[in-house]
């Protein structure tokens, strides 16, 4: 999805401008997409949560309230639709979701899933129409990650260290076409997120990189400190966990970060199943 809202906004054909909505599931598929409509929308996200659920189907009388006077339809991207499985969802409530998003007309709705999960998306009946004719998109080449390494960088003015793309591409296992698992890219992303953090914040350098433990350990890295951080009652109610295995926590973690703190809600799992480490996600 990354590419598709600002194609939009640059495409001659689009100049009288869509409304640009975007939203990744969670925890709460229902809320987050009230959520996203509710700046535009002139209600709360909670309001706009209890209308969805009451009548799903009736989701495109709301898409139609905040599309405006133009002729251009709004655009509902949803990125990483997987999610609607990989939490605790309530079945009704997947379903709900799925209602609301296929009745979203005169809204255009892109939904952005991993190839592996698209037999569960079939599972949900209001889905299987847009399914018949997905648009696949394959990994990314060697070329295509550098790019995605080191544009986002520079359109921030940040320097990239020469050296540090190659060898993040090297961690990945990129060789030409083939050779990697687009599964890494999120641990491609939090390695990226954690080497500006242990930069200088002028630059992303190899140091840095390594500090953060690389693409197979930022987040590992980033996860035993969260663990570290809670309290007795914290620990205890993630318990013990095995490889594979995802687990929503309620609970609020302290970090303290220098002179300041910062309230986290944590979710955990475990990527590596050759290991026992710990990974925090959604940090």
């Amino acid at each position: 999805c990354a590419g598709v809202l600002p194609t939009l906004d640059t495409d001659d054909r689009d100049r009288s401008g869509h409304l640009q909505l975007v939203c990744t599931p969670g925890a709460d598929p229902i809320g987050a997409l009230a959520a996203a409509l509710a700046p535009v929308a002139g209600a709360s996200a909670a309001d706009l949560a209890e209308e969805i659920r009451r009548a799903p189907a009736g989701f495109g009388e709301l898409c139609r309230r905040v599309a405006g006077p133009g002729p251009a339809p709004p655009v509902l991207v949803v990125d990483q639709f997987e999610e609607l499985f990989s939490h605790d969802v309530p079945d009704a409530e997947r379903l709900a979701f799925a209602t609301a998003l296929t009745s979203a007309s005169p809204a255009l709705v892109l939904l952005a899933v991993r190839a592996d999960q698209v037999e569960r998306c079939i599972e949900l009946a209001p889905l299987r129409p847009a399914l018949a004719a997905p648009v696949l998109l394959g990994p990314l080449s060697a070329d295509e990650l550098r790019e995605a390494i080191v544009a986002p960088a520079r359109d921030a003015g940040v320097a990239v260290e020469p050296g540090l793309p190659d060898r993040l591409i090297a961690d990945l296992g990129a060789r030409g076409e083939l050779g990697y698992d687009p599964a890494a890219l999120p641990r491609l992303a939090h390695a990226l997120r954690e080497t500006w953090n242990e930069g200088d914040g002028a630059a992303l350098t190899l140091a840095g990189y390594r500090r953060a433990g690389g693409v197979d350990g930022a987040v590992a890295r980033t996860a035993e400190q969260v663990y570290a951080a809670l309290d007795v009652e914290g620990r205890e109610v993630l318990g013990p966990m095995k490889p594979g295995e995802v687990r929503s926590a309620s609970m609020q973690v302290e970090l303290k970060r220098g002179s300041t703190s910062d309230s986290l809600p944590v979710r955990v799992t475990v990527f590596d199943d050759k290991t026992d480490q710990y990974v925090a996600e959604d940090l």
